[in-house]
């Protein structure tokens, strides 16, 4: 069964715990002990029982109300299976929510509607990096909705704020969804709110349900495209090894090496250990080659005649790049398609403050950049909206992680 995966963002004290806790009680998706055993912890702190901690397992967070570590829950719902991953809400572990929030299909962002709350720095940066991760569907849960009276102007007013900035990251206001409800006390998590009439959407899970029932689109690219991972030895054979990324390949064809661009045959072609006369898209194959191919395969694509012309190569590349902190732009490595290669900042467009959307003068922690990026070798690469994988990159310093980016053309 395809598991949907959903990432929990927003500001830590929003409620992303609690949410996704009473949603695995009302789903029936929690083991009573567990469900006592939180209960039991609620009343050892002195407190009203807690759904958070169904989700919140170190000690240090139930005391301090505060999610650590990246947090998975699963739970179904009509015909439909949901993981959510709840990551870090709070500035000093951003790099967990970067890490978290990779691996989710649709964005399920926490903004409390509570006064002194609400739309904060975090809560934009953490949209931002949504954005540009590729996660297009986003659906906001303006939560508290019991301590402003189940206001629709309360409401109104967190959306036309959140409206505003989401122009500014990128984000078309088009595929966001704003539900009120209020987690703790169970309203339009499941079943309509009779205390919120004034709302004619879904419910929070009804519209995550709609949401995942719908087929992700995206724009479709054409040509073959074999991502390559190394070497393996079959008996005397030494096969390449890799991922058909897009369209298919067969045995007995002659495709493209990128980006040496030199003309490889496959001579035989291998699924799990049998031998196939193709593989499709997501298969991991290894495969007999003749030629094209010297050295360490990692890096390095193999294409056929339409890929070539979806694929470029080349070492300055225009990227989009958000930094986990304030970057040494002299010394920096990118990690791509399984290979480490140096780079450096060209030309920089602009620098945004993720956290306002605003311009920036010069380059710190948690900024957004968009520049050219010189490389110390050609890569073989497509346009991050065309193919995922071969439009993203991590940066690293010192060996040392400092953000990540995307390719813009």
């Amino acid at each position: 069964m395809l598991v949907n995966k959903i990432v929990l963002i927003g500001d830590k004290d929003n409620g992303k715990s609690t949410t996704i806790g009473n949603l695995l009680i009302l789903t029936k998706s929690i083991s009573d002990a567990r469900l006592n055993e939180a209960k039991k912890i609620s009343m050892q702190l002195g407190r009203k029982f807690e759904p958070g901690f169904l989700l919140d397992s170190f000690f240090e967070e139930r005391k301090n109300a505060m999610t650590i570590d990246t947090t998975r829950a699963e739970l179904m719902y009509k015909n439909a299976a949901f993981e959510f991953i709840d990551v870090p809400g709070h500035k000093t572990l951003i790099k967990n929510m970067i890490s978290g929030a990779s691996y989710a299909n649709v964005a399920l962002l926490i903004v409390s509607a509570k006064k002194g709350e609400g739309v904060k720095a975090q809560t934009k940066r953490h949209v931002f990096i949504t954005n540009m991760l590729g996660i297009n569907k986003l659906i906001v849960a303006v939560n508290k909705m019991d301590t402003v009276g189940y206001s629709q102007e309360a409401f109104e007013a967190v959306k036309s704020k959140l409206g505003k900035f989401f122009e500014k990251a990128g984000m078309q206001n088009s595929n966001v969804v704003f539900i009120p409800i209020s987690a703790y006390n169970q309203e339009n998590l499941i079943k309509k709110s009779d205390k919120m009439k004034w709302y004619k959407g879904r419910p929070l899970l009804e519209e995550l349900y709609q949401q995942v029932k719908q087929k992700t689109s995206g724009k479709s690219i054409n040509g073959a495209i074999v991502l390559l991972q190394g070497t393996i030895n079959k008996g005397s054979d030494k096969l390449i090894i890799g991922k058909v990324l897009n369209g298919s390949i067969k045995a007995n064809s002659t495709m493209m090496q990128l980006p040496d661009r030199e003309k490889v045959k496959i001579r035989r072609l291998f699924v799990k250990g049998a031998r196939v006369k193709e593989a499709v898209k997501g298969e991991n194959i290894a495969a007999e080659v003749v030629g094209g191919i010297s050295g360490e395969p990692k890096g390095k694509i193999l294409t056929d005649t339409s890929g070539v012309e979806v694929v470029k190569t080349g070492k300055e590349i225009k990227v989009r790049l958000l930094f986990a902190e304030k970057p040494d732009t002299k010394s920096m490595m990118m990690n791509f398609n399984n290979k480490s290669i140096a780079c450096k900042l060209g030309r920089v467009q602009q620098v945004i403050d993720s956290a306002t959307g605003n311009r920036l003068s010069k380059l710190k922690a948690l900024c957004v950049v968009d520049s050219v990026l010189k490389l110390d070798e050609y890569i073989a690469y497509t346009e991050f909206s065309k193919l995922k994988e071969l439009g993203e990159f991590a940066l690293y310093s010192k060996n040392k992680f400092i953000g990540f980016g995307n390719i813009v053309e």
